[in-house]
């Protein structure tokens, strides 16, 4: 049952449904405290990816009084990664924890700067207390018990970029388009969570 609750994109981290509340908080974070309450949540067909280490999709907020908004959900839990030894887990949750402090953190600086990311509406984070401080290059140490491993991992709920496809990983090609065409920027459209847009005319 553990097993399931983890592999489903429309459950936290501890195995419970997201609810309206939670999508309404990361519309919030979007567009203000205004922002009308969702009230219904379905995955937009198509959108799903489910990968070894990650699973994500697209979901339609139906709102109160509004149209419907999209949000794009990523989730990384170690319950979902159970089959695979500690250090490979523990190498991926230190990878999405950069992740989520990219978008903590530097994201908004990003932005600033004109570099066309998605904007980060909310973050579920609990990693930090099984991974700690020490360095990913440190010895992985002893594997944490079940009980801290069951909610352990990330779940972002990021800006839906419309009109763009998720693929992993980023081809040879698409990178030096982007190279080519924005060399300066083409940090930030690596860290754009793979999303590129189709038919890229150099103007992202």
């Amino acid at each position: 049952f553990q097993q399931r609750m983890a592999d489903d994109i429309l459950c936290g981290l501890n195995g419970v449904p997201i609810t309206c509340e939670v999508l309404s908080k990361a519309l919030q974070g979007l567009d203000g405290p205004d922002a009308a309450a969702v009230t219904s949540v379905e995955i937009v067909p198509g959108t799903e990816n489910r990968f070894p280490t990650s699973h994500s999709a697209v979901l339609k907020c139906s709102r109160e009084g509004g149209s419907p908004r999209n949000l794009f959900v990523k989730k990384v839990s170690a319950v979902a990664m159970g089959q695979k030894p500690w250090p490979d887990r523990r190498r991926t949750l230190a990878y999405i924890r950069n992740e989520a402090r990219f978008y903590q953190e530097f994201a908004e600086e990003f932005a600033a700067r004109g570099v066309n990311i998605p904007r980060c509406a909310l973050i579920e984070n609990r990693v930090d207390a099984l991974l700690g401080d020490a360095q990913l290059s440190a010895p992985p140490g002893s594997e944490p018990t079940q009980e801290e491993l069951s909610t352990g991992g990330v779940v972002l709920f990021l800006e839906a970029a419309e009109g763009y496809e998720q693929t992993s990983p980023i081809s040879e090609q698409q990178i030096w388009v982007w190279w080519y065409a924005e060399p300066v920027q083409l940090p930030g459209y690596i860290l754009r969570l793979h999303w590129y847009e189709s038919g890229y005319d150099g103007t992202a």
